[in-house]
């Protein structure tokens, strides 16, 4: 199992931190939100699909800061664990 340890979000992004419970490995999540869609046509569409094409994951911390350097995103990281030993 997954959960979510904490989450930092601005305008555009959602930086997600998240845990495997019987590893204790700690991955984590880009969530672009510059997207929209109506909830009324989720019946007729496939939503799921639409909302995972906006998350880019799983990284190790390490990862995400390179990736935060590259889509420039610049939310403070105050929140999210620091173990960049992975």
């Amino acid at each position: 199992s997954e959960y979510v340890l904490s989450a930092k979000s601005d305008k555009n992004w959602i930086i997600v931190e998240t845990e495997m419970l019987n590893e204790k490995t700690e991955r984590y999540w880009l969530v672009d939100k510059r997207f929209s869609m109506d909830m009324n046509k989720c019946d007729q569409i496939d939503c799921n699909s639409l909302i995972q094409k906006h998350i880019l994951g799983p990284f190790t911390h390490r990862e995400l800061l390179l990736h935060l350097k590259e889509y420039k995103i610049m939310i403070d990281q105050s929140d999210i664990n620091t173990k960049a030993t992975q």
